[in-house]
């Protein structure tokens, strides 16, 4: 895995270094977000994504409404259920992974928040199953 944030992409010779990394290791899987120089193998845009996608897609999201990693004043505002369904059918109606990040405790545990929510969405599709993209399940899916 090789990322890099935009800044001082010049230096970096992109071009160059991915061909440099597929002739070291052919079946490597590059991706930046929602691409830099169009020959990465899937897009993994954080957060927003609204296009159709050209290539495999993995959208990128938390469950905290901030950051990545936890931060107390994101207690009680992370994301419920019904938005972690919504997100998952979103994502199968592209179709793209969803990559969906829980920001750990300082000791290392899930939030309790996160817990409860997974756990919710878990029971919800193991008991309703997981509509067919388009159908008018799905639809509801969408709605709730």
């Amino acid at each position: 895995m090789l990322f890099r944030s935009k800044e001082r992409l010049g230096e970096w010779h992109l071009p160059e270094l991915f061909a440099h990394i597929r002739s070291l290791q052919p079946q490597v899987l590059i991706s930046y977000k929602q691409g830099l120089i169009g020959t990465e193998d899937f897009l993994a845009p954080e957060r927003k994504f609204d296009k159709k996608p050209d290539r495999p897609l993995e959208l990128c999201d938390t469950l905290q409404p901030h950051g990545w990693g936890y931060i107390k004043a994101d207690d009680g505002k992370h994301k419920s259920p019904e938005q972690v369904l919504a997100m998952l059918s979103k994502a199968r109606s592209f179709p793209a992974n969803l990559l969906l990040n829980t920001g750990p405790l300082p000791d290392g545990s899930i939030h309790p928040e996160d817990v409860q929510t997974l756990r919710e969405v878990g029971r919800k599709v193991r008991e309703q199953g997981w509509p067919a993209p388009g159908t008018a399940a799905d639809e509801t899916r969408r709605r709730i």
